[in-house]
């Protein structure tokens, strides 16, 4: 190779590129790249895209939006926009439904006051007490 063309690989080191790995015993990088593993998903009304057979939550605010799904090893993560918006653990059954509670936050709130519906946040339902009726009557008419 003349000097002229060797000039041309020559790298800003002033190295031609991989003879160094040789030299030096290694193995150049081998990268996974997920472009070929990002997935267009759109976001349902319940708040759930549908993965490898599988269904995960996103946030709220992404209904009706698509997003982007990234599966990498046990992970399967969901961008919008280049945000990462949801994280989960893949599930290896099938027809599984993955959530994340905090996903439906927002459908729990008012929607004119943007007052989050306290009822939804605890852990107890407040219950009002009902004055129990009297259903012998219909125990007459059903065994006349």
């Amino acid at each position: 190779m003349s000097k002229e063309a060797q000039s041309h690989e020559l790298t800003t080191t002033n190295e031609i590129p991989f003879e160094r790995l040789k030299a030096e015993r290694l193995n150049p990088l081998c990268r996974e790249y997920i472009m070929d593993k990002i997935n267009l998903r759109r976001v349902q009304k319940d708040c759930l895209i549908s993965y490898a057979g599988n269904q995960y939550s996103v946030p709220a605010e992404y209904i009706g939006k698509d997003v982007a799904v990234v599966a990498l090893d046990s992970m399967l993560a969901a961008y919008y926009e280049g945000k990462q918006i949801a994280l989960h653990r893949i599930s290896y059954q099938k027809k599984d439904m993955v959530v994340n509670p905090q996903h439906y936050r927002r459908l729990t709130m008012k929607q004119t006051m943007d007052a989050e519906n306290i009822l939804l946040e605890q852990d107890k339902v407040i219950d009002f007490p009902l004055k129990p009726s009297d259903l012998s009557r219909y125990d007459e008419v059903l065994y006349e």
